[in-house]
């Protein structure tokens, strides 16, 4: 998920998320959603942790941007 930088802080992101929990809790047989998120990422880290959102590892060089690695933290988050 991203959000441009224009749009950023005006709960656009957050809107995003709960209206791909809500599709998500409608889909029958699902149980659990997993996502990675940028280490350096706090602010998404922040917005999935409002919604649920469990850590529970970190890869590190997760992700190669312009020749710099980025470690990823891994999340999860029971639907009910």
């Amino acid at each position: 998920m991203y959000v441009t930088t224009d749009y950023q802080g005006c709960g656009v992101g957050k809107e995003l998320l709960e209206a791909a929990l809500t599709y998500a809790r409608s889909m029958s047989g699902l149980e659990q959603l997993y996502l990675v998120v940028g280490e350096h990422n706090t602010r998404a880290q922040h917005l999935y942790g409002s919604v649920g959102f469990k850590p529970f590892g970190l890869e590190p060089r997760e992700l190669l941007v312009d020749s710099k690695y980025y470690n990823g933290i891994h999340m999860w988050l029971n639907l009910p």
